[in-house]
């Protein structure tokens, strides 16, 4: 009974540490989701614009794109960030 409890509780453990590990993921790349956002925009501010039909939907338009190209960017290998802030977000102290 005693074994059987303390099999448990190590599997509790596990899959506390697995759920941890899952958000740990998700937020770092959410992260790089945002920061590869703002390079986007910050690099379309750069291009010029001959367009006098700027409107406030375009930049609207625009932004919205900007973010799912950064989601989908994330979402596969990303630029490398979310991996080293995971890596640095979980490194085991001896």
């Amino acid at each position: 009974m005693i074994v059987n409890n303390l099999r448990e509780s190590k599997l509790t453990n596990n899959a506390k540490l697995d759920k941890q590990d899952a958000k740990m993921r998700e937020v770092c790349q959410e992260f790089e989701s945002v920061f590869v956002s703002y390079l986007l925009q910050n690099m379309r501010k750069t291009v010029p614009n001959n367009n006098e039909e700027d409107s406030f939907s375009r930049e609207v338009y625009t932004s919205m794109m900007d973010e799912e190209v950064a989601k989908a960017v994330s979402r596969g290998p990303g630029i490398g960030l979310a991996e080293v802030l995971y890596r640095q977000f979980t490194v085991k102290k001896s």
